[in-house]
C-alpha cells in the first residue's frame, strides 16, 4: 500500500477496492487451503488498514484534485471528425497518400471506434507492457440467425448482423469471468456503426495484407506496429479543432472508454448498465464523473418538471405524512 499509494501515486480507493481483494482472490486460487486468503481479507477489513487508507486518501485528494483528474471524453462524433485530421497525419517511412498510408490511418480510426463502443481500457484492446493487444479471435461476427460467421467469410457474402467482443482479465475482473459486449448492425453512415467498421476492417486487412485470425486486431502484416502516440496526437488535434484547450485535460486512449460511458449516459442508460458494459466496479466513483446527461435529456427533465407543476404531485406526500402522524396519536 505504501509503495502503490506513496511512491506510485495510485488512488487509495483503487488499492482498497480492487487490488487488495484481487490479491486475496489470487491466494484463493493458488494457495487453496493455506488460510492465506482469509488472513489477507481479515487484514483488509481491519481498522488499522482502513485508517491507513483514509490517510492516503486525504493525501491523494490534496495533491490530485478531482477537477484535474477529469479527462476529456472522446465520443463517436469526435472520432468521425478525426477522419479529416487523419488525412494530414504522417507515419514513419510511409509515403503520404499511398495505400499503406491510408490503411494506417484507418487503423487509428478503427481503434477509436473499438475503444468507444466497447468502453475499453487501453490494455484491453491496444495492449500494454504486460498485456498483448486484443486478438481477432476475440471478435466474433454473427448473421441474422445468430450463427457465428467464420473468419475467412467475414465481409463477403453474408452481412454480419451483430458483433461480440470478448474482453478478458481486466483489473476489475477479480474472478476471471471476462465480459462480452455485443452490438447490432445499424443503417446510415457505415463509419458510425461498429459492426460495419469492424467487418470492413477484417475483410480489408485479411484479403489485402493476409492478416490471420490469430493476429491482433490492429496488426497489419508488412506494415509498422501500432503507435499509440499517433492515436493521442490525432485525438488531441481533433479536440483542439473543436475548441478544447491544449492543456492537462487533453484526451488519451482512456478518453475513448470515457467517451463510450458518456454516450450511454446521455442516451439515458442507468449507471449500473454502463458499469456492467464497461467492466467498472459496483458504485465506481470514476464512472460517475462521465455519466453526464445530454442536452435532450436536460430538456426532457425541464419539460417533465414544468408539466408536473400543473399536477397535484405533493398531495401524495401530504397524505403519507397525515397517515404517519395518525399512527402516533
Amino acid at each position: 500500500m505504501a509503495v502503490q499509494c506513496g511512491l506510485r501515486k495510485l488512488s487509495p480507493k483503487t488499492i482498497g477496492e480492487t487490488y487488495l481483494p484481487g490479491v486475496a482472490h489470487g491466494l484463493d486460487k493458488h494457495c487453496r487451503g493455506s488460510g492465506a486468503a482469509e488472513l489477507v481479507r481479515r487484514a483488509i477489513a481491519s481498522r488499522e488498514i482502513k485508517t491507513l487508507l483514509k490517510g492516503f486518501e486525504r493525501f491523494y485528494s490534496k495533491n490530485n484534485p478531482k477537477s484535474d483528474r477529469v479527462k476529456l471524453p472522446f465520443c463517436m462524433d469526435l472520432a468521425l471528425k478525426a477522419k479529416a485530421i487523419l488525412l494530414q497525419t504522417q507515419f514513419k517511412r510511409i509515403q503520404q497518400g499511398s495505400r499503406s498510408h491510408i490503411i494506417l490511418q484507418r487503423r487509428i480510426f478503427v481503434s477509436m471506434v473499438m475503444g468507444i463502443t466497447f468502453l475499453l481500457r487501453k490494455s484491453e484492446h491496444i495492449g500494454s507492457m504486460d498485456k498483448l493487444p486484443i486478438s481477432r479471435r476475440a471478435v466474433t461476427f454473427f448473421d441474422k440467425y445468430n450463427r457465428a460467421i467464420p473468419y475467412k467469410e467475414v465481409g463477403l457474402n453474408t452481412k454480419a448482423q451483430s458483433v461480440l467482443a470478448n474482453i478478458q482479465y481486466s483489473k476489475t475482473d477479480l474472478f476471471g469471468m471476462g465480459r462480452r459486449a455485443r452490438h447490432t448492425r445499424q443503417q446510415g453512415d457505415p463509419d458510425a456503426c461498429v459492426v460495419q467498421v469492424l467487418e470492413n476492417w477484417v475483410r480489408l486487412t485479411r484479403d489485402e495484407f493476409g492478416a490471420k485470425e490469430e493476429d491482433s486486431l490492429y496488426h497489419i502484416p508488412g506494415l509498422e506496429n501500432y503507435d499509440v502516440n499517433v492515436l493521442h496526437q490525432v485525438m488531441a488535434a481533433t479536440a483542439i479543432q473543436e475548441g478544447a484547450e491544449d492543456g492537462h485535460k487533453k484526451p488519451t486512449s482512456h478518453s475513448l472508454r470515457y467517451g463510450g460511458a458518456t454516450m450511454m449516459a446521455a442516451a439515458g442508460f442507468p449507471q449500473y448498465i454502463i458499469a456492467i458494459y464497461g467492466g467498472w466496479t459496483e458504485n465506481s466513483t470514476s464512472l460517475r464523473v462521465y455519466t453526464k446527461p445530454s442536452e435532450e435529456m436536460l430538456q426532457m427533465v425541464s419539460l417533465h418538471m414544468s408539466q408536473m407543476a400543473l399536477l397535484n404531485t405533493s398531495q401524495h406526500f401530504i397524505m403519507d405524512a397525515t397517515a404517519r402522524a395518525k399512527m402516533h396519536t
